[in-house]
């Protein structure tokens, strides 16, 4: 949070349940689950995250893999879904840090949302991560380059986790990796406002382009 987004959250007190079997909608298919936030009597933000925990018995009675087709075990996949649902609290603190006004974090698409969460899971977590897992994301989203679409309904990506972190990962190579809390600050009413002055001069069409151009040199 304080390298990529440069904030502390200090007005946020996360709590982390660790789970040692599936309850209720945390299972191996949705391994963790971010519930914030409440505001407390001295003004802080409370939530809590909930997590199916890495000894949790379902991880070594079956052979799990992700939609990746990467095994779900280990500290790699562990890592990526705690940040997954602990870096919300940045992206948070980025837009409480803006001035006034501005679009606000859900009313972003789906694919914006959780592709970002997915994103920093990935790259700021493990060095397999960053090297395997992100090669599988760019495998998976070749493969399935044909399912994505543009521009009738906005951009379509399918899968918003895995589709919107190679958007991600795309607009951080062409744009800078900064890209992505200055998308966070930006004081626009919309999300596609802020998108649309962020990856100036091109179209939503002329970004989809190159997108797919992008997609299949990788």
């Amino acid at each position: 949070m304080a390298s990529k987004y440069h904030v502390v959250p200090d007005r946020y007190r996360m709590s982390v349940h660790l789970l040692y079997q599936p309850e209720n909608d945390i299972d191996a298919t949705q391994s963790g689950q971010n519930r914030c936030c409440s505001t407390d009597d001295q003004g802080r933000r409370t939530g809590t995250i909930f997590l199916l925990g890495p000894s949790a018995r379902i991880w070594t009675e079956q052979r799990l893999v992700s939609s990746l087709g990467l095994p779900k075990e280990g500290e790699d996949y562990h890592a990526k879904v705690l940040m997954s649902e602990y870096i919300p609290i940045g992206h948070y603190a980025v837009q409480d840090g803006r001035p006034a006004g501005g679009w606000r974090y859900y009313s972003a698409p789906p694919w914006f949302v959780q592709g970002l969460q997915e994103y920093d899971g990935i790259y700021y977590t493990t060095d397999t991560n960053r090297v395997r897992t992100a090669e599988a994301l760019m495998h998976w989203a070749r493969q399935n380059a044909g399912r994505f679409a543009c521009c009738t309904n906005g951009l379509e990506l399918v899968d918003v986790y895995n589709g919107g972190a190679a958007f991600m990962a795309f607009l951080a190579a062409e744009f800078g990796e900064g890209v992505h809390e200055r998308l966070l600050r930006s004081g626009a009413r919309t999300f596609d406002e802020a998108l649309a002055t962020e990856t100036r001069p091109y179209s939503l069409s002329e970004l989809f382009d190159r997108f797919r151009r992008w997609l299949a040199s990788r």
